[in-house]
């Protein structure tokens, strides 16, 4: 945990009562303009104290469904009652043939959207489209071969629908990384013309999946970074507001979509405040939308290199993981609401993404590390690793809010994933199973190659069993704030196996 003390003056009372006044002053500033902050540099004092936040009045003639932003919490704008968003990703390789199955087979993305609705309890999807209509991209991006763009667009309309029927919430992700290019304008630009998602209630809009490696200046404001020209969030909004379209757009921050500092003015380079506004281009406030929400990921890899320039203190993994949210994520959501747009614990991932790092790169010191922290009854293993998000998850008296997640991954075929596949039952050692039922992960992957309109509801239960090291806490979770909405979540279907 980090400590501010404040100096200069020997008045003790007089320090005390202007951090006071600042951070009612930067509140109040605040809710003035939907919490996003001027385009000026503002500077204050840390810890700022949550905005006090009061719910709007209920709008009877609002759209049923619709969202809106207030403070650092999301109304329903026609009951005024508060909403969290909990959910997960759902991914599909080739969005376009899992369409054309609807007529046939069933299609595969359908029925685990309905499962997450149904089953799991979640009540938001988060579904990540691609840029490009010619080509692959980084290996999460849907399969579009070149002059299907019209059919891809029709497929995304019909999984809205889906949403649509369940009244719950479906995110369109731009799945790509770095920085707005001009084919992401030109995205958004055809996509905000299309009537059935433009000012669709169920409907936002996550402007881009994992901004990195630009200043917060071309974040915001657009910029010349890596040879070429990167737009910035303020001029996507813009456009977006400008078209009409008011609906809740969500903006990740940097380093792979994690850190939100520079928004607040909090970034160790650059303590200029970067937070977007909600407004037509040319500051017209008239074009204002339903508002902004912030967007980080967090996954166990985020606080290692902390952990390592520290010394790799044995069994203090977890300490600096959680003090690494605080860090790039703790200020923010005082002030604005935040969804977790991607999470998940899988030893595998970790392992892996780890590799790709300097600090991390030598296989066996790697090896080593991953058992010594990460393996079973070590500090950073799922058991206490997946709590503790939670935890950081629900701190509302902290912050002033509770954070909103979409966890990666409702799907076996991008990790981590969230429920039980073959070799990966436990996330520990691929090669060794811990426990691996043969019988029950080839009953499971026949299922998830059947013909989806062929399976009972026994068997969708079964095919969507939440893994022990990530799903089961996820599942449990989302179940417990359905139970909060007033859905009838009936008895509960998964438990977690022994530690």
């Amino acid at each position: 945990m980090r400590f501010y003390t404040f100096g200069g003056f020997n008045m003790k009372k007089l320090g005390m009562i202007l951090c006071f006044l600042a951070c009612v002053f930067l509140a109040a500033y605040l809710l003035t303009c939907n919490t996003n902050i001027d385009d000026e540099e503002k500077d204050y004092f840390r810890p700022i104290t949550p905005v006090k936040v009061n719910p709007p009045a209920p709008d009877p003639t609002a759209p049923e469904g619709q969202l809106i932003v207030v403070g650092n919490k999301i109304y329903n704008m026609r009951t005024a009652e508060e909403v969290r968003l909990t959910g997960a990703n759902a991914y599909e390789y080739d969005i376009i043939a899992d369409w054309k199955r609807l007529g046939s087979s069933g299609s595969r993305l359908e029925m685990s959207i309905d499962a997450l609705f149904d089953i799991w309890h979640g009540n938001v999807v988060r579904l990540p489209l691609e840029v490009n209509n010619s080509e692959i991209y980084g290996g999460h991006g849907q399969k579009m071969p070149q002059g299907n763009y019209p059919e891809y667009i029709e497929a995304i309309k019909y999984f809205v629908s889906v949403a649509e029927r369940h009244k719950k919430y479906i995110i369109l992700d731009l799945h790509t990384y770095v920085m707005l290019t001009e084919r992401c304008m030109a995205f958004w630009r055809e996509w905000i013309q299309v009537p059935e998602l433009v000012n669709n209630p169920y409907v936002l809009f996550g402007l881009l999946n994992e901004p990195l490696a630009v200043s917060w200046e071309t974040w915001r404001n657009g910029g010349s970074e890596m040879g070429d020209y990167r737009y910035g969030y303020q001029q996507l909004i813009e456009m977006i507001r400008d078209a009409g379209a008011k609906n809740i757009v969500l903006t990740a921050g940097l380093d792979w979509g994690y850190d939100l500092r520079g928004v607040v003015g909090e970034a160790p380079s650059d303590r200029k405040v970067y937070a977007l506004v909600d407004q037509g281009s040319g500051g017209d406030k008239s074009k204002t939308g339903y508002g902004i929400i912030y967007e980080s990921h967090i996954y166990p890899w985020k606080g290692m290199e902390e952990w390592y320039a520290a010394g790799s203190p044995p069994g203090k993994t977890m300490e600096f993981c959680y003090n690494d949210w605080i860090d790039k994520i703790g200020t923010i959501r005082k002030i604005a609401p935040v969804l977790i747009g991607e999470c998940g614990w899988q030893f595998t991932d970790v392992a892996f993404i780890l590799s790709t790092i300097p600090d991390f790169d030598d296989q066996d010191k790697r090896n080593a590390m991953m058992e010594a922290e990460f393996a079973p009854g070590k500090a950073a293993h799922h058991t206490n690793w997946m709590p503790a998000l939670l935890e950081f998850f629900d701190d509302e008296k902290t912050y002033g809010s509770r954070l909103h997640y979409t966890a990666w991954c409702f799907s076996m075929l991008s990790s981590p994933i969230l429920l039980t596949k073959a070799g990966w039952q436990t996330g520990h050692d691929p090669n060794n199973y811990d426990g691996y039922d043969p019988e029950t992960a080839t009953r499971r992957m026949n299922l998830l190659n059947s013909a989806a309109n062929s399976l009972t509801p026994e068997q969708r239960i079964d095919l969507f069993t939440p893994n022990d090291f990530s799903g089961i806490y996820f599942y449990e979770h989302m179940r417990a704030y359905a139970e909060l909405r007033g859905e009838d979540v009936g008895p509960q279907l998964y438990f977690r196996s022994q530690e």
